[in-house]
């Protein structure tokens, strides 16, 4: 499925782990850096035109 091949680029681009939201409206992958995150995001870009970066805050998540 769609999904399975998100997660397959967000682990081939150095993701820690990799999910689908509870609601199943986004899928994520966790990175030790930014500079990792910010190569998956290119990756990705190529095939979806919602993609993020984002990260921690402490009022929730900030696009970056």
């Amino acid at each position: 499925s769609e999904i399975n091949d998100i997660k397959a680029v967000l682990y081939k681009n150095k993701a820690l782990g990799a999910a689908m939201s509870g609601s199943g409206s986004a899928v994520f992958g966790i990175f030790r850096s930014k500079r990792a995150a910010e190569k998956c995001f290119d990756k990705l870009s190529e095939n979806y035109s919602k993609v993020y970066i984002t990260e921690p805050t402490s009022f929730g998540a900030k696009i970056l």
